[in-house]
């Protein structure tokens, strides 16, 4: 699917133009997801995920595609790996500010996080819904080794849900590499 052909590295500088246009050919202010509406969301949302990570990459696994009535549904299983930056990283998941060792954890390994995917399509192509589906438990304790216990401290209060967003009220300003959190 161009979607993760697109955004296989995330959004970068020099993808960005590209990546929203596609967005934008695809999807409208009416596409809807689990906790969002509309195209721009979506845009803010993959600029918002790169200024939090220094490498995210997806692969996918399998892509099953069905027809129901005048729509076509499109799921796919997909890995996707990040790394985190440490501005980033603490101020997504907070509770790792106030331990290091668990922190550290985090940040040094590659986070391989199950998503799967919902795409679906009106008769015209367009998406209608588009939605995530993360497994961050299973990816912090594959990677990192923790413990339910560890994985449930980090993701109390994380400003990142189930379905890979990020709180909106989180807004950054970047100066001189460093995010600062407004929120």
């Amino acid at each position: 699917m161009e979607y993760f052909r697109l955004f296989e590295f995330g959004m970068t500088p020099h993808t960005m133009q590209q990546q929203n246009q596609f967005l934008r050919a695809v999807m409208t202010e009416e596409t809807s997801g689990p906790d969002y509406k509309g195209v721009d969301i979506i845009c803010s949302q993959w600029q918002k995920f790169s200024a939090f990570y220094d490498y995210t990459r997806y692969q996918l696994l399998s892509i099953d595609v069905s027809t129901l009535a005048e729509s076509t549904v499109v799921v796919v299983d997909s890995h996707l790996c990040l790394r985190g930056r440490w501005d980033g990283v603490v101020t997504l998941y907070p509770a790792l500010r106030n331990d290091t060792e668990l922190l550290q954890k985090v940040i040094n390994n590659e986070i391989i996080v199950p998503v799967q995917y919902r795409f679906e399509f009106d008769s015209n192509g367009i998406v209608t819904w588009f939605s995530a589906d993360w497994d961050l438990v299973t990816a912090l304790q594959n990677a990192c080794g923790l413990s339910l216990v560890d994985v449930a401290s980090i993701l109390a209060g994380a400003k990142v849900s189930r379905t890979g967003q990020i709180d909106y009220r989180i807004y950054l300003l970047n100066v001189s590499s460093h995010l600062i959190e407004f929120s």
